[in-house]
């Protein structure tokens, strides 16, 4: 792991101050074929082309991911009550299965990553579901 350390800034008082920063660079691979490249451009790019996701495409998909994951509320503070959001998913499109046999929610779009209903915004970490409320102006 590589750290970024210490960043030095002058105060008003000219007098110096230490702040230390540390993060932590990943350089995690991922393997990906032209196929699989292919499907992930197809979602993130909503289109039926033949563009691959770029490198930067993906590490923004991944670092948003996990900026999700990190603000996310923890499992105590979440409303336990629902019985969708108190089960184990194993992934979006068995909740899109699921909607379509109940039609508590209509599904309005899936990119791969997230569903769209026409109530909430829900991504899948963990096998937890997360939901957002969806803001009509």
């Amino acid at each position: 792991m590589i750290y970024d350390i210490i960043t030095l800034i002058r105060s008003k008082q000219n007098t110096l101050l230490i702040i230390i920063i540390i993060i932590m660079k990943t350089n995690i691979p991922i393997v990906l074929d032209d196929k699989q490249r292919l499907n992930l451009g197809q979602k993130y790019y909503n289109t039926k082309g033949k563009k691959l996701i770029s490198r930067k495409d993906l590490n923004k998909i991944i670092n948003d991911y996990i900026k999700s994951i990190l603000s996310a509320r923890p499992l105590n503070e979440l409303s336990m009550n629902d019985p969708i959001l108190k089960k184990k998913w194993g992934s979006l499109e068995q909740l899109i299965k699921h909607f379509e046999k109940t039609d508590e929610e209509q599904v309005v779009a899936y990119d791969g990553f997230s569903i769209t209903t026409n109530k909430y915004v829900y991504t899948l970490a963990f096998e937890q579901l997360r939901r957002k409320s969806i803001l009509y102006k």
